[in-house]
């Protein structure tokens, strides 16, 4: 604890250093009066200089935080137009402080000014003394003025010279092109939306009703299961959604390096309207699209005119519902024809709970409030922003379905596409960081839906995105555009475009960005060419990715101890199985959890499989004492009286457990009576490892001359002829040895510890599952 909190102090004060040592130069003034016993000139030197403190942070860092496009404005100054924007700075012009960091900040100015004084003391000059400490204020106050103004004129000249380099990149010959259908597209554009987190997507908790709704009563609602944002930060996820490149090879660039055209660009040679109405900023780096994409569409309003950069967020804006309703109406889609409409929402930006209407800001259900913060987010301490995210993506859920049910009454084709920019790693608490990737920060929504005279009128378009929805196949948001550009009927010559999203294709590295060692990116195929990139993909993707390649023929890839709600969730979202500890109490109550008995955060197994109940999945239950009659009969009772069809189990039985036949057969007999549960023998990992060793360090030595494996043998020789197991299960360290043994191979086998690079080699005829190293963040 001790550590921890030095640990968490010197971080702040490192970071924060400049702050400090500003405040304590100006603290000197009222520290002054204090020591002089002058108590009204004391408090009112303290509420000036705090007041001018927290103003003059505030205010260094919304300069410091204007985009790149709003920075290239400073080049093309005019006058009038800055007077309007200092007026407007005024709205983002907040104290940034908090109780903790005011009580630092007096500690820390406290500190130097009793280390001042006692150095002054020393001084016997009164004329050295003052000029001395006047130097030193002086001093304390201008260096972190200076520092920030640097900071601030670097800014300037890198982030506008970045701005131009993209916006050239964006500027280049469109193709010629043209339109053979007159049909209307609504692309709604999510904000910071994780399928993770849906229950259209198979969460456990409802957080999208409307949605769920629609795609069981709705055979036009078309749901796309694995589709990838290209990034997990808005501007260069939406750079790349929103254009068509030039030149495959420039997909191991950023996307702020590839040469491209703007869909809008596109559109506007073949005179489809187009038009934006957005809840987000004008500008802003983390805002590309709508200075770049948007730049030549034909119509656009934003929900404020005011331009404050990436301090965007202070606006007080409108719900995402009600600038909807207001600005695209069933008036407005009644009448306009050819067209594409896009509609940028705000609702899933942080904080979650302040950007939608406060009837939606309680939690969904009760279901974590009843279970302890560890036994659903592990380690990590963010229940609470779980719970505020999955309301706001219930807000999402009702704002979506509002307008869908627009379009769906509109007498014109309309065509809606639905997606996010991309997607959010609550239960992780890592927000959609890229230096901190993981893999639900990339997994977007994506749906369409043809309403009825879009149907009717082009039924072979429908019937070609209702196949394609019904695919497994990998897409990202790269394929967007020449998805809306299919939907819209336009012929483009000379450039190849991508396939449509749903389309069996190849599929880029995603996450492109540059970094102090390089280029570095994710990848979502095994096959990748990775000449230009440094691969940085995470662990959680590696098992989606594998899982995926082994996928139907091969053995199942499982997700190690999925002892916690987060680990179940992003285990099911990237596999098809999880391994899960269950401990059986006296009380028969199954438990999960890895001994010892610290580890138990009270979550039962019939909690995690109500939590991927409607999803079909294998379970490998690590029965830590199924060896036992009671523990035995137990799971038995549980399993039967659930009848879970849709799962596939392998109970793993504890080491030893045949030396026990004579009060668990009758157990196994009534569980071998179960069609979809397997039974495997937990080979002793000491035994098999250093069996194994030993087979390597001597390899002129056969197996059966090799003392360090005949207790091995002995004990796999017992349990094959107890006949009480179909299948085994070791540590993949003891591989050497568990494929030495002839009598073995009669059994399904089942592994852990196994590192990916192990899974080159064409080694898993006989394997059944396998566990993958794990590095997840919400373990326990």
């Amino acid at each position: 604890m001790i550590i921890e909190f030095t640990t968490k102090l010197i971080s702040f004060l490192w970071k924060y250093k400049f702050d400090l040592i500003f405040y304590a130069g100006i603290s000197f003034f009222y520290l002054e009066s204090l020591r002089q016993k002058k108590i009204i000139k004391t408090i009112i030197y303290f509420l000036i200089c705090n007041i001018f403190f927290f103003y003059y942070v505030t205010l260094f860092s919304i300069f410091q935080n204007l985009g790149k496009d709003s920075i290239r404005e400073i080049f093309d100054f005019d006058l009038n137009e800055a007077i309007f924007w200092f007026k407007t700075v005024n709205i983002a012009y907040s104290f940034e402080w908090s109780k903790k960091k005011l009580i630092l900040y007096l500690f820390s100015s406290l500190f130097f000014y009793v280390l001042f004084i006692i150095f002054l003391e020393k001084i016997k000059s009164q004329k050295l003394y003052r000029n001395f400490k006047i130097t030193i204020i002086a001093l304390m106050i201008a260096i972190p003025i200076i520092n920030n103004s640097y900071l601030l004129i670097y800014n300037v000249f890198i982030n506008s010279q970045s701005y131009t380099s993209i916006f050239k990149n964006f500027k280049n010959p469109i193709p010629v092109s043209s339109l053979n259908k007159n049909l209307n597209v609504l692309l709604y554009i999510g904000e910071s939306t994780s399928i993770m987190n849906m229950s259209l997507y198979g969460y456990h908790k409802k957080t999208t009703p409307e949605l769920d709704a629609l795609e069981n009563s709705q055979e036009s609602f078309l749901k796309f299961e694995n589709v990838f944002s290209t990034h997990s930060h808005t501007s260069p996820s939406l750079l790349e959604a929103l254009s068509i490149g030039l030149d495959k090879s420039e997909n191991y660039l950023p996307i702020e390096k590839r040469r491209r055209i703007s869909i809008i660009d596109i559109l506007n040679q073949v005179d489809v309207n187009s038009s934006l109405v957005s809840n987000q900023g004008k500008t802003g780096s983390w805002n590309l699209a709508s200075s770049i994409i948007f730049k030549n569409i034909k119509k656009s309003h934003f929900s404020t005119n005011i331009d404050l950069g990436n301090h965007n967020e202070k606006l007080k804006k409108p719900w995402d519902h009600e600038l909807f309703n207001n600005k695209i109406g069933s008036k407005e889609l009644d009448q306009i024809s050819s067209s594409f409409i896009v509609f940028h929402s705000y609702a899933g930006h942080g904080n979650y709970l302040d950007n939608i209407p406060i009837n939606y800001r309680k939690p969904i259900n009760s279901i974590y409030q009843n279970l302890s913060q560890k036994a659903v987010t592990g380690l990590v301490d963010s229940l609470n922003i779980v719970e505020s995210y999955d309301s706001t993506i219930k807000y999402i859920d009702f704002s979506v379905f509002k307008a869908i049910t627009k379009v769906k009454t509109s007498s014109k084709p309309w065509v809606f596409v639905y997606t996010a920019d991309h997607g959010e790693s609550v239960f992780a608490n890592l927000g959609h960081d890229s230096s901190r990737f993981i893999h639900e920060m990339v997994r977007v929504p994506f749906i369409i839906f043809f309403n009825d005279a879009a149907k009717n009128k082009y039924p072979e378009l429908f019937n070609k995105y209702s196949n394609l929805s019904k695919t497994s196949n990998i897409s990202t948001l790269s394929q967007l555009s020449s998805t809306l550009i299919d939907l819209l009927g336009i012929n483009i010559q000379n450039i190849e475009l991508p396939q449509v999203i749903g389309s069996k294709s190849s599929i880029s590295p995603i996450m492109v960005r540059d970094t102090i060692h390089g280029t570095v990116a994710v990848n979502l195929t095994k096959l990748q060419d990775d000449r230009f990139l440094i691969d940085k993909t995470d662990n959680v993707t590696e098992h989606y990715v594998i899982s995926r390649e082994f996928d139907p023929e091969g053995p199942l890839v499982c997700y190690h101890r999925s002892n916690t709600i987060a680990k179940v969730l992003r285990g099911s979202l990237v596999t098809n199985c999880l391994e899960i500890d269950i401990v059986v109490h006296d009380d028969n109550s199954i438990l999960s959890y890895h001994p010892p008995a610290k580890n138990n955060t009270g979550l039962l197994l019939s909690d995690i499989l109500n939590v991927v109940e409607k999803k079909k999945l294998s379970i490998w239950l690590d029965g830590k004492n199924l060896h036992e009659k009671k523990a035995c009969t137990a799971v038995y009772n549980y399993l039967n009286k659930n009848k879970l069809k849709n799962k596939q189990f392998l109970l793993e039985f504890p080491t030893g457990s045949h030396q026990n036949t004579n009060k668990i057969s009758l157990c196994i007999k009534k569980l071998k009576s179960i069609d979809n549960i397997r039974l495997s023998y937990y080979v002793s990992t000491d035994d098999a490892v250093n069996c194994s060793q030993t087979l390597k360090s001597n390899v002129d030595k056969t197996f059966d001359k090799i003392k360090e494996c005949s207790s091995l043998k002995k004990d796999l020789l017992e349990m094959k002829t107890s006949n009480l197991f179909s299948d085994i299960s070791f540590d993949f360290s003891g591989f050497e040895a568990i494929k030495k043994i002839k009598f073995l191979k009669k059994f399904s086998w089942n592994t852990w510890n196994v590192n990916n690079k192990d899974l080159y080699s064409r080694i898993y005829d006989n394997f059944h599952m396998i566990i993958l190293n794990n590095s997840d963040p919400n373990t326990l």
